[in-house]
């Protein structure tokens, strides 16, 4: 019985038109954020993370938050469903990771330090 390489099966599924079409992948990733925006807007909200109504803010009522998580979820997901897992994607993961946490982070500094940290 022939043996099957797993990585050629996967390189020749990359390598149909329906997976490497921009528009398809681009409306998969569409599906994929807003399921799961949907979920994490439900989650946020049963959980108490809602930013609540102040005078500096736009809207009138609580406000789900974690919307970032959603987003970076779908993108991560959808990229290793469709990007061979090398050294390189393992890298891209790394810094999108780093940049999602750090901009994470810095929201939730109070907002006299965000300040003093812009002035230098």
């Amino acid at each position: 019985m022939p043996q099957f390489d797993e990585d050629l099966i996967r390189d020749h599924l990359l390598m149909l038109g329906i997976t490497t079409n921009p528009f398809i992948i681009g409306a998969i990733s569409l599906v994929i954020g807003m399921l799961l925006t949907l979920a994490i807007r439900s989650f946020a909200t049963r959980f108490g993370f809602v930013a609540k109504p102040k005078i500096d803010r736009w809207h009138k009522r609580p406000t789900a938050m974690l919307g970032g998580v959603a987003i970076f979820a779908a993108t991560t997901i959808v990229y290793f469903s469709f990007v061979p897992v090398t050294h390189d994607s393992l890298v891209v993961l790394g810094g999108s990771g780093s940049c999602f946490w750090s901009g994470s982070s810095m929201t939730s500094l109070p907002s006299g330090h965000i300040k003093s940290l812009s002035a230098n």
